[in-house]
C-alpha cells in the first residue's frame, strides 16, 4: 500500500464532501499500519491518517458504540504520537483523547488529557489549540460540578475567541454544536 497515495486520496474525498469515504480510506491507513508497525516507522502521513480519522469520527459517530470506537482510536493515536517525537502531534492526540473522553461523560479522565494538551498549546503559541482546550476544560469541570473552575475556562476560551477573530468564533460554535450532538447520541446495542 502507498499510504501518502491513500491519505492525499482521503483528503480529495474529504473536500469532495464525501467524509465517509475519507473516513474508510483514513482507517484503512491506521489497519495498514497496525499490521504492520515493527517494518515501518511513523511517519507524518500516518499521523495525519489518525489525526483525520479521529476528528471525522466526532462527527460521523451517530451512536455511544460509535463514539467508543472513536476514543479508543484516540488513545491509539496518543501511543503512536508518542513515538513521534513532535510535541504539536503529541498535544494534538492529547486533545482528541480529551475530547473523546468528554463526548462519553467520562469527565475526568478528559480533564487530566485535556490539561496536558494545554500546557503543550501554551508553550507552542498555538492560541486556536488553547482555545479548544479551554473550552472543553470547560464543558468537563461544568459536568464534574466544578462551576468556578469552569467559568474560567469558558471565560478564557471567549476571550481567545475573539482574539482569533472570525476563525474564533467558528471553532467555538462547533464545539458547541458537537457538545449538544454528542449529548443526543443514544447507545446501540447489539444482541
Amino acid at each position: 500500500m502507498n499510504i501518502a497515495e491513500v491519505v492525499k486520496k482521503a483528503d480529495e474525498y474529504f473536500l469532495a464532501k464525501q467524509p465517509y469515504l475519507a473516513f474508510k480510506l483514513y482507517l484503512d491507513v491506521i489497519s495498514y499500519y497496525r499490521k504492520n508497525k515493527k517494518r515501518i516507522k511513523v511517519t507524518d502521513v500516518i499521523l495525519t491518517a489518525y489525526n483525520n480519522a479521529i476528528v471525522l469520527g466526532f462527527y460521523l459517530a451517530d451512536s455511544r458504540n460509535k463514539l467508543i470506537e472513536i476514543r479508543d482510536l484516540a488513545l491509539e493515536f496518543l501511543k503512536v504520537a508518542k513515538k513521534s517525537k513532535d510535541s504539536e502531534v503529541y498535544a494534538q492526540a492529547c486533545f482528541h483523547a480529551g475530547v473523546a473522553h468528554n463526548a462519553l461523560g467520562e469527565y475526568d479522565k478528559s480533564v487530566k488529557l485535556l490539561e496536558d494538551a494545554l500546557v503543550i498549546f501554551e508553550i507552542l503559541g498555538n492560541d486556536e489549540g488553547v482555545m479548544l482546550a479551554c473550552r472543553n476544560l470547560a464543558e468537563a469541570y461544568e459536568n464534574l460540578g466544578l462551576k468556578n473552575r469552569a467559568e474560567v475556562y469558558r471565560s478564557r476560551a471567549e476571550v481567545l475567541a475573539r482574539r482569533l477573530g472570525e476563525s474564533g468564533r467558528s471553532a467555538m460554535s462547533e464545539a458547541e454544536w458537537l457538545f449538544k450532538k454528542w449529548k443526543n447520541v443514544p447507545w446501540v446495542i447489539f444482541r
